[in-house]
Order: structure tokens, then sequence, then C-alpha cells
């Protein structure tokens, strides 16, 4: 499923453009269900029923479109990948119209659902599937900057003990890092 939201602006309006297009490219060449969100906000735990403040920590929530609501970051385990996008709390620009920052396009995958025929670790396939899909995407607005591999790297920053997500065997979290370039002015 690809949770997608009406109303966007800025920064978010980029994001859902690449993720859209890496949901339709990867949904092709990987097998199983991939569900993709867009932004992930660094949001402090509160204890739902009182509101209280549990931790000084940041969990990571994303909007499910479906649910029209915001909830915490994880891994569903019926599906094959879950694709969503960690950005910087920093944003740069030299004239205040194009403005750039760090994005980690997040990967949480099943080697073995996506590939369904393999027994081996093939995670250096499914970085290179990913980095083809970003490199494919026509109206990119972004430069690759690197992979970071494993949940602690790539939610670093968050308490991911919530996520219900590990990293062995078959399972497999990375990131593909990009300095992405957006508008504030765009909407959707």
């Amino acid at each position: 499923m690809n949770n997608v939201r009406d109303s966007i602006f800025g920064i978010d309006v980029t994001i859902q453009k690449v993720q859209e297009d890496l949901y339709s490219y990867l949904s092709s060449d990987w097998s199983g269900i991939l569900n993709a969100y867009g932004r992930v906000y660094k949001n402090i735990d509160h204890d739902a029923n009182q509101g209280l403040v549990i931790s000084r920590e940041y969990i990571p929530e994303w909007y499910n479109a479906s649910e029209d609501d915001y909830e915490d970051v994880y891994y569903d385990d019926n599906g094959s990948a879950t694709i969503c996008f960690i950005v910087s709390d920093q944003d740069t620009t030299e004239d205040s119209i194009v403005y750039n920052t760090s994005v980690k396009v997040v990967f949480m995958v099943d080697l073995g659902k996506i590939y369904s025929c393999d027994s081996e670790r093939l995670d250096s396939k499914a970085h290179r599937d990913a980095v083809e899909a970003l490199r494919n995407i026509s109206h990119a607005q972004y430069d690759i900057t690197g992979i970071d591999k494993g949940i602690d790297t790539v939610f670093n920053g968050f308490d991911v003990s919530k996520i219900g997500f590990n990293d062995l065997q078959p399972l497999h979290c990375f990131s593909i890092n990009i300095n992405l370039q957006y508008y504030l002015t765009d909407k959707c």
C-alpha cells in the first residue's frame, strides 16, 4: 500500500513524488507486498492514555493515509518491504527559494520475501535495486550521497524499540542517503 497524502506543501511534495516513483518501480521488481510512507516525524514518546511524557527519547512516527492519523513507525511482517523517509533537522538555502536537506530513504525488507528464491543474504542486491530505482526517477531533485546499514544506524537519534524489527537474516534495514532540493512554495 502506498500511503499518499492529499494536502502537502514544500518538502513533502518532493518526497511524495519520490515515494510514488519508488513504489511503482520496486513493486514491479520486488515480490510481495510493499508499504510506503512519507516523512517520518521525530516526536517525544507520550503515554497514550494519560498524555504523560514517558521518556525524553524521540520515537519515529509517520502519517498513515488510510487511518488518517499519525502512528509509530513499524515493520509490517505481512509485507515484504516498508519504505519511509527521515529528513534532517536542518535545511539550507542560498537564495531563500531553493532549499537543500539531507534525507534518508529508509528500507526495511524481508530479503526472503522480496527475492523469494534464495536463502542467501542478498542485502547488497537490495541496496543495488534501491539505488537503481532512485537513479531512474526522471524528475530527481537530489544526489545520492551514501548508504547506511542496520536499524540503529539508520534510525540514529530515535528510540527504535517499538519498530519491532531486527537485522537478522532474512530481515534487513538500510537507507539510501540523498541530498534533496525542494521549494517551500510547492503544493499539492
